[in-house]
């Protein structure tokens, strides 16, 4: 025999939320020690909304300092319930200026491979990847 207690609190059980990402991938610059945005994932919120570029330096997550922090640490930062806000502040070495954007987490399978860690297998550091976004943006 069971409850009317016990069948109200199984039937009003919430599933929790599956955890998403902002289509960003992040990478430690070699030279800088610092997180930056390494690319946007295409079709992201992230890309859709345009303002984040590779070489942008990330200094905090929903008001936290992350500047210390390491891939892994931004990683579980940014990942999230779908559907739910990370506000986000980078400094943009381009152009000595920063900035902060409002995201909503969004399903892996719509970023098509969703939130990455990567570290840069090569000598290109987060400063070579400006040089070359400046380079690739003056026509």
């Amino acid at each position: 025999h069971i409850s009317t207690l016990s069948r109200r609190g199984a039937s009003t059980s919430k599933e929790p939320k599956a955890t998403g990402g902002l289509g960003i991938v992040f990478a430690e610059g070699l030279a800088t020690g610092r997180i930056g945005v390494l690319s946007v994932v295409p079709g992201s919120n992230a890309a859709v909304d345009g303002a984040i570029r590779a070489g942008d330096l990330i200094n905090a997550i929903d008001g936290r300092n992350v500047k210390e922090c390491t891939l892994a640490e931004i990683r579980r930062l940014v990942a999230g319930p779908i559907g739910t806000p990370c506000s986000l502040s980078f400094d943009r070495p381009s152009s000595n200026a920063g900035y902060t954007i409002t995201l909503i987490r969004e399903s892996s399978n719509k970023c098509k491979c969703g939130l990455q860690e990567k570290l840069w297998q090569t000598e290109l550091d987060l400063e070579d990847a400006v040089k070359a976004a400046k380079t690739e943006l003056s026509f």
